[in-house]
Order: C-alpha cells, then structure tokens, then sequence
C-alpha cells in the first residue's frame, strides 16, 4: 500500500514539475512573438511601394515611429538607468 503511494506521489511531483516547465516555455514565448511581428512590420513599412521615394520618408519614417513607440516605456527605461537617483530628479525624497 505504501509503494503505490509513493508511487503516486512522485508521479504528481513529475507532472507538476513538466507542467512548470512548460508553462515557463509558454511564457517566454510571447514577448519573443511581439518582437517578430514588431519587426515584420516595420519590414513591411520599409518595402511598401514608394516608401524610399523623397516626398514619402517623412510619412515613412512616421509610420515606423508609430510601430515602434508603444514597444518600449521610456519612463521605465529612465527609471532603471538612473537608479536610486531617480527619486532625486522626480521630486521624491
């Protein structure tokens, strides 16, 4: 009775373990696909007709802006760089 018990719990340990690791795998994924389709895009930006063409870079240059802006939060860029003296230049002591 022991020995099917033991047996059972370690095969509920196992499949809890692969279960983990395959949510991390899924995890990781996502942030990996939002690059790509990020990138895909400007790609597509870039080979659209006339997208080279002299009255066209402006606009060009303005679509991929507006593809990738809302890719990165510069607030927390300067917040992670400027570490503990960020609260010196926000005001807060």
């Amino acid at each position: 009775m022991t020995r099917d018990k033991n047996f059972l719990k370690w095969g509920l340990v196992t499949l809890a373990m692969l279960c983990l690791a395959h949510a991390r795998v899924s995890f990781a994924e996502q942030p990996i696909e939002q690059i790509k389709k990020t990138v895909e895009r400007v790609i597509e930006i870039l080979q659209g007709p006339g997208s080279n063409a002299d009255g066209r870079k402006a606009e060009t240059r303005q679509m991929i802006r507006q593809t990738l802006l809302p890719r990165f939060d510069f607030a927390e860029m300067a917040q992670r760089s400027l570490g503990s003296r960020w609260k010196n230049l926000d005001g807060r002591q």
